[in-house]
């Protein structure tokens, strides 16, 4: 069985689900059409109609009022009114008055009991000016701290609270389908325009497959070696088929990944006892700061004690960058301007021992790794962190941005010279179609790619799963 098909036998539930998401589709616009073809029933709502404006037509009795009106003559005393033919007037003239127009008294009644219930703007007005403190005050004396991660756990519990297991695992596949949109049309789609505009397997072939692959960032080394072991099976199976050629170069790209050798471990490396220590490592601009506060929010929901270590003192605004993050996602973080970077992770890893933190996170400078001054300076700071924790760091993750492409390699065999990497953490995913990257840096540095960035939100940065990788890249949501 090709690496295709078994993929697709493995992902199998996800065409079902979505067949079974069309008939449901299908069937609610049915069911619409219907609705909308049914007849509606007026006559209910025109009698309604007739039924209103017959009680609303109806004329007022005038009786009672003109009853209630007339009876208070009598009791009127001369005692109190000296002219009682003056008086009669006016007595009459409210009669007159309430059967014309007796909406005068309603206003004032009514306006009255509106002016209660409608007068809190009024009534803000006048707390504002006997209490002069504005309202949002206890707000600004609440540390970030206590507000940021309550609006972040409004945004990100719920949904995950709420999800499966099952709904989860659909989640994630479909982020590293969606993820790996570009990729896929960058190298999958083009291998099918390939074979589809190619009836015979020639030279021709071979070059335009080899171009493809270097094109995805696969390496010019690992995609000649891969041309040629292709071509000698195909020649050697007499295959013809284009399409089949195809499906035994993927097959051999990702058999060679199995067998670089390299550990496939994607959890981090927790130690036995007391925090872990995580060094992340990268140039400016791979996405570093970032991915270590998705990395703090991913650990902080497994309920673990976190701080983070400001350790890049080199750029300016880093630290301040590494603090709203720290504020934003919940968890503590130790700063010292211009503070020694090594110091600082000396007494970083003192207050973690102390105060039982389970996990450290180290940020450091993002350097170019041609500048020795600086790498020596990492390097330092792996021989301060030994003294406090002998197995310090547990972790060195080095952050590659995936639309670095070939300088991503170049990047970490420098850097393994001054940190023993154990993992690489690749960033942007969802914006390249240099898919390959992976496959190149199992082959040249035969280090596990553990987490992969495949968007932007705090949620999209997920452990690398292989076979999920494959799907996205080479299948994906393709309709047959």
């Amino acid at each position: 069985m090709g690496l295709i098909s078994f993929l697709k036998e493995k992902f199998a539930h996800r065409k079902e689900e979505k067949e079974a998401k069309k008939a449901q589709e299908a069937l609610d616009n049915a069911q619409k059409e219907e609705a909308s073809k049914a007849p509606i029933e007026e006559t209910p709502v025109a009698e309604a109609k007739e039924e209103t404006k017959s009680v609303a037509e109806t004329p007022k009795e005038e009786t009672p009022v003109s009853n209630a009106t007339e009876e208070p003559k009598p009791i009127i005393k001369e005692e109190n009114i000296s002219t009682p033919v003056v008086e009669e007037k006016p007595v009459e003239q409210p009669e007159t008055e309430n059967k014309v127009a007796p909406e005068p008294v309603k206003e004032e009644t009514v306006s009255e009991s509106e002016k209660e219930a409608a007068s809190p703007i009024e009534e803000s007005k006048t707390v504002a000016e006997t209490k002069p403190i504005p309202a949002f005050q206890p707000r600004v004396e609440l540390k970030p701290e206590e507000v940021k991660p309550a609006v972040q756990n409004k945004l990100d519990e719920p949904e995950e609270k709420e999800l499966s297991e099952k709904e989860k695992e659909k989640a994630v596949e479909d982020k590293y389908v969606a993820g790996l949109d570009k990729s896929r049309v960058g190298f999958t789609d083009r291998l099918k325009k390939l074979a589809n505009s190619h009836k015979v397997i020639n030279q021709e072939y071979f070059d335009s497959l080899e171009r493809i692959l270097i094109e995805a960032d696969v390496g010019i080394n690992l995609s000649m070696e891969l041309i040629k072991e292709t071509s000698m099976e195909a020649s050697a199976k007499n295959i013809t088929d284009t399409k089949e050629l195809n499906d035994l170069l993927i097959d051999k790209m990702f058999v060679g990944y199995a067998n670089r050798g390299g550990s496939f471990q994607t959890e981090l490396n927790f130690a036995s006892s007391g925090p872990t220590v995580v060094l992340m490592s990268g140039v400016n601009g791979v996405g570093k700061t970032t991915t270590i506060a998705k990395l703090a929010k991913k650990y902080k929901d497994r309920g673990m004690k976190i701080i983070l270590v400001a350790g890049d003192t080199f750029r300016a605004g880093a630290v301040e960058q590494l603090t709203f993050w720290a504020n934003k996602v919940g968890v503590d973080i130790l700063s010292r301007p211009n503070a020694d970077p090594a110091s600082l992770c000396y007494d970083a890893l003192t207050k973690a021992k102390n105060e039982g933190y389970q996990l450290v996170f180290v940020d450091t400078a993002g350097r170019l790794q041609n500048k020795k001054g600086l790498m020596d300076e990492l390097s330092k700071m792996v021989r301060v962190m030994k003294k406090v924790i002998p197995e310090a760091p547990h972790e060195a993750l080095l952050v590659i941005d995936a639309n670095t492409g070939q300088n991503g390699i170049d990047q970490a065999s420098v850097f393994r010279d001054s940190v023993p990497l154990t993992g690489i953490v690749i960033t942007k995913m969802d914006g390249t179609s240099k898919g390959g990257i992976i496959l190149s840096i199992r082959d040249q540095l035969a280090l596990p790619v553990k987490f992969i960035g495949l968007g932007e939100k705090m949620t999209d940065l997920e452990e690398f799963d292989l076979d999920k990788y494959l799907y996205g890249l080479l299948v994906g949501d393709e309709e047959d």
